[in-house]
């Protein structure tokens, strides 16, 4: 953290403060591997959003905003609330105008708009600005995965 050192992954656009950080996400985004819940059907890719699942949905736990009445599943998400809606922290872009209640939100921002990042299919001539649209198309357009109601 001192040194600012990021760890970036060779497979998509992310990076990291922390290499263990980095080694999670390449494992369960890229590894395939899955977290399977052991009270119902649900799995993740990683093990934290397993447990932050079992916690909210199995066990009810809550993270408490003490400045209104909402809760969340997710502490992240609680401190996210809180920064930008009794804080309004605001995190400006550089190249425009625009400005994001999460880093998050700004860091895909300049990828889509100042940086022009494309997710390319490799089977066809389409090309996407968020990779879970690349992975939507590959699986219903070239994979014919269908999702019964």
């Amino acid at each position: 953290h001192e040194n600012n050192v990021r760890y970036n992954c060779n497979k998509c656009h992310k990076n990291f403060s922390r290499k263990s950080n980095l080694n999670e996400h390449v494992k369960s985004s890229h590894g395939n591997v899955r977290n399977n819940c052991d009270k119902c059907d649900k799995s993740f890719s990683q093990k934290s959003s397993l447990n932050t699942h079992i916690k909210s949905v199995h066990e009810n736990v809550r993270h408490n905003c003490d400045k209104c009445e909402k809760s969340f599943a997710w502490k992240t998400h609680l401190i996210t609330h809180i920064k930008s809606v009794h804080e309004d922290v605001q995190y400006n872009c550089e190249k425009c105008d625009k400005s994001f209640s999460r880093k998050g939100y700004l860091s895909k921002h300049i990828q889509v708009v100042h940086e022009n990042v494309r997710y390319n299919c490799d089977k066809c001539d389409k090309s996407f600005t968020y990779k879970s649209h690349l992975k939507s198309h590959i699986q219903s357009v070239l994979e014919y995965v269908r999702y019964e109601c």
